[in-house]
């Protein structure tokens, strides 16, 4: 298993470049013959607040918009299932990244079958 945190409580983990990026990179150098699945979780009370809005003021609008774009359709790329411990806020940009996990891990969230939520 392969476990990525957000780190950035302090910004309610908004998705800046350098997170997208090394989430992207992480997620697909995963190789699924020594790795199950990844584990997607966040410190602090928000899972993800979206992108980071500062940023997006001053950052080059292709180069974030490319690394949103691969972002946000990592879990149709990658070949190792991704399961999303998704708490707290889960806004924009966060929801779109959560909505990539193949499972949400949630506690009470139930099992999923196709787009439906099936009874535990």
């Amino acid at each position: 298993m392969l476990r990525l945190t957000l780190a950035r409580p302090e910004k309610r983990n908004a998705l800046n470049a350098a997170l997208c990026q090394s989430i992207d990179e992480a997620v697909n150098s995963a190789d699924p013959r020594d790795t199950g699945a990844v584990f997607l979780d966040a410190e602090g009370p928000s899972f993800c607040a979206g992108m980071d809005l500062a940023e997006s003021l001053t950052g080059d609008p292709a180069v974030l918009a490319a690394l949103h774009d691969r972002l946000l359709t990592v879990g149709r790329r990658d070949a190792v299932p991704i399961v999303a411990y998704v708490h707290g806020h889960a806004i924009a940009g966060g929801t779109g990244l959560a909505a990539n996990a193949h499972l949400d891990a949630r506690r009470g969230a139930g099992r999923r079958q196709g787009n439906r939520r099936a009874a535990a």
